[in-house]
């Protein structure tokens, strides 16, 4: 039977899709603004229908810091009442995120732990019909124990299996994780189920979903809602009727809660009896990368470019050189924005050519190029650096680093040239010095094969 309903209250993060990105980016302010409004209006309700509010990405967060810095005190202190949680991913991701870029998209929310004393200990991701199975190994490495998930089943299905469950990774890391009941609804089902509109409608819809749930043989006894939809507002009504429902019904007891409340419950009383299952959960929704090929072909070239730059630069760092940390994150933020799970205006297929059509993905894409242009730029200018740093006694001609960390053959494109040649045997993080020798015949291209021929020698760099 179930006796506790965890209801968790967010939007959910649309960079796009229901409006141009800029409108986004102010609407969610108003809703921080209105969370912080909500939480203080009833301060004096019971305990289970105080108002909660759960930031589904933590760029939600650092986009209010930024527009509202006299009211960050406010809002933190409510993070440590645990009327509000940060959650740990940046935005809602696909499986254009890399591994370093799914780290990466932890870096804000867990800077919050160490600036202001907070956990940050869950995580969501809304609309997707999967991830990378990385997934696991970062968010427990990182501390965070808890991951909400809820697949759209449009053209997709959730995994059959019992939740909640553990997702193991392949390295033997896990998270507790949950998906929403995407038979019928998903992150909606708050609202499909009346929770945001008035008593009567959500007393009669919610026991018919209940025996739902206890006929399709869900085993614990507390459930958990998720009451979310496309950048809309919070509604106080949610907590107007869990008060009526609680002082009307012994059981079960709406909780409108924060994510990981619902997960510290279930795994403090059920830890021994959730299943746990080592399986790749891929993301059925490739399409939208598909539909933007070349945009999505820079993304993944700028994923490359940049380790390069890091690599380059954290070497070059140690003869003196400024680490551009402030320009590497910016490129970065590009592709957070580039690579995340909004692809096209909702009126993308009904109405291709219109303006909001149009302006949403002019917007897009131009986080990709964006991050494109700048890491060749910082690429080139780290290359250039790098390369006043190695001694030139005897006219050497090329030299080539490999920033893999193993040793790397491969062919090279002469810059400026119609030519290439295989470079052998590069150490890790080393670089080989090529250099024209001749053979007593001209050739007006110093690189080609034949009566010219190239020697070189290889270093790994050392400190």
């Amino acid at each position: 039977m179930i006796k506790k309903v965890f209801i968790v209250h967010h939007t959910h993060t649309d960079i796009g899709y229901t409006d141009i990105q800029t409108k986004i980016f102010d609407n969610q302010v108003d809703f921080i603004d209105k969370v912080l409004d909500y939480c203080k209006e009833t301060d004096n309700y019971p305990e289970d229908s105080k108002f909660r509010w759960t930031c589904e990405v933590s760029w939600a967060v650092k986009n209010y810091f930024e527009k509202r810095p006299e009211r960050i005190k406010e809002f933190i202190q409510r993070v440590k009442e645990g009327r509000i949680e940060i959650t740990g991913l940046y935005l809602n991701v696909t499986e254009l995120y890399t591994a370093e870029e799914l780290i990466r998209s932890l870096y804000f929310a867990k800077g919050l732990e160490r600036k202001y004393g907070i956990k940050v200990t869950s995580a969501m991701n809304s609309d997707i019909s999967g991830l990378s199975w990385v997934i696991p190994q970062i968010l427990a490495k990182s501390g965070i124990r808890y991951l909400s998930m809820s697949v759209d089943p449009v053209r997709s299905f959730r995994p059959e299996v019992p939740y909640p469950f553990y997702w193991v990774s392949p390295n033997g890391s896990r998270v507790l994780t949950w998906n929403t009941e995407s038979k019928k609804y998903w992150y909606n089902e708050g609202y499909h189920l009346g929770l945001g509109e008035n008593y009567q409608k959500a007393a009669k819809l919610l026991p018919e979903y209940f025996q739902y749930m206890v006929d399709e043989g869900y085993p614990y006894d507390a459930y958990c809602i998720r009451m979310g939809q496309d950048n809309i507002p919070p509604h106080l009504e949610l907590c107007k009727i869990a008060e009526e429902w609680n002082n009307k019904h012994n059981t079960p007891k709406l909780i409108v809660s924060t994510n990981s409340q619902f997960f510290e419950y279930i795994e403090g009383k059920y830890t021994n009896k959730i299943l746990s299952y080592q399986l790749a959960w891929p993301d059925w929704w490739a399409d939208g990368n598909a539909s933007a090929a070349y945009e999505t072909g820079l993304s993944r070239d700028t994923h490359r470019k940049l380790i390069n730059v890091e690599k380059l630069r954290s070497i070059l760092s140690c003869f003196g050189e400024r680490y551009p940390e402030k320009e590497i994150k910016g490129i970065w933020d590009n592709m957070f924005f580039f690579d995340e799970h909004t692809w096209g205006a909702s009126s993308s297929i009904t109405k291709p050519y219109s303006l909001q059509t149009k302006s949403q993905w002019a917007i897009k894409s131009s986080f990709v190029y964006q991050a494109t242009v700048e890491s060749q730029r910082l690429l080139h200018k780290s290359l250039k650096f790098f390369a006043t740093k190695i001694k030139n006694p005897d006219g050497t001609k090329l030299v080539i680093f490999n920033s893999l960390p193993h040793k790397r053959s491969d062919i090279v494109k002469i810059p400026g040239q119609q030519t290439s040649f295989l470079a052998k045997d590069i150490p890790p993080l080393g670089y080989k010095i090529y250099k024209t020798v001749s053979t007593g015949e001209k050739s007006d291209n110093p690189f080609s094969f034949g009566k010219n021929s190239l020697e070189n020698r290889f270093y790994k760099i050392t400190f």
